[in-house]
């Protein structure tokens, strides 16, 4: 049903749509079509994304329609990007937190999904594994790379220019910094 779905959607909003620019020029009807789709998407995603990352056509769906939600997680609108963005956190955090885990196979399995045995030497089908699903999401997780810079917050002065603000060592630059490094280590 997921690939039907992409080949009709594909036939309304093609891929190379700009949905940033066709979201603010839309009619109210087209944008909560958009903000509908992002919620299909990360719904869908969160409890089915594993069916469809099985080898065979669905890859290249899933692949589209991740690329339909990092297009959709551009769009000018907080609400729009609290959902694009609750689903990337704990998307990223599944992705990445499990390959901190491998020396503890039991949480890997865990956090994959996974409902198998532990036997002897499965950690390195989990590694591989693993890598294999970092290598289907590194085209997608360096433009959410991208996203996420666009989007951080910058500093403003009372006319509302972007400055770059110098601040010395204090204990909020510090966990600014860590808050960086921690997210900028997820995402690759």
């Amino acid at each position: 049903m997921y690939t039907i779905f992409m080949k009709l959607l594909q036939t309304m909003i093609p891929l190379n749509t700009n949905i940033l620019e066709a979201y603010a020029i839309g009619s109210s009807e087209e944008q909560a079509f958009i903000q509908n789709l992002a919620l299909f998407f990360t719904s869908f995603y969160k409890s089915h994304i594993r069916v469809l990352e099985t080898p065979g056509e669905n890859i290249a769906a899933l692949l589209m329609g991740v690329e339909y939600l990092t297009k959709i997680s551009y769009v000018d609108d907080t609400e729009v990007f609290k959902v694009c963005l609750d689903f990337w956190n704990s998307f990223v955090l599944e992705l990445f937190e499990a390959h901190h885990n491998l020396d503890n196979p039991a949480v890997t399995t865990n956090m994959m999904g996974l409902q198998m045995p532990l036997l002897p030497g499965m950690v390195d089908g989990l590694g591989s594994q693993l890598m294999q699903r970092r290598q289907l999401y590194a085209e997608p997780m360096s433009k959410l790379r991208m996203l996420m810079i666009s989007r951080m917050a910058k500093p403003e002065d009372e006319n509302g220019n972007i400055f770059r603000e110098t601040m010395k060592d204090n204990d909020v630059l510090v966990q600014y910094k860590v808050s960086n490094l921690c997210f900028a280590s997820k995402v690759g």
